[in-house]
């Protein structure tokens, strides 16, 4: 027996026995990115730029790299990649229990949406690079 409950702006689904709202146990409030030793924090509802550009949040030293080559946000615990790029971006999910996490993707002019840790790659593949590699990690 399941129970559908609406709290706000959050609807869960609870077993009757032991309702305590799914969302704000398990909530994740930001995003930290992890790019030449340093650590940049993305906070729920702001977006962030990455690129060569010096309106970047976070600058990255590529020539794979366009001047505004992706943006980030990070919404109800949800990292939202939304690429604006000539040469795509390549994304490596870590962990998950999706049937696309564990495995490399390319998005070019569009956007991918996850909830698990990861690497990011602008412009080539994660294989073939061992620096400018960005590591995300949802908490």
């Amino acid at each position: 027996y399941q129970a559908i409950l609406d709290q706000g702006d959050e609807t869960s689904m609870v077993n009757h026995k032991e309702y305590q709202p799914i969302e704000r146990r398990h909530r994740k409030t930001n995003e930290t990115l992890l790019y030449a030793y340093s650590e940049t924090i993305i906070h729920e509802g702001k977006e962030f730029l990455l690129g060569l550009g010096e309106q970047c949040g976070l600058k990255i030293n590529s020539k794979a790299a366009s001047r505004d080559h992706l943006e980030l946000e990070f919404y109800s615990g949800k990292l939202i990649i939304s690429d604006q790029s000539t040469n795509g971006t390549f994304i490596l999910t870590k962990t998950g229990k999706r049937e696309s996490d564990n495995k490399e993707h390319f998005v070019h002019h569009e956007s991918w949406t996850t909830t698990s840790g990861g690497i990011i790659s602008l412009g080539k593949p994660i294989k073939s690079q061992q620096k400018n590699l960005i590591y995300y990690i949802c908490h």
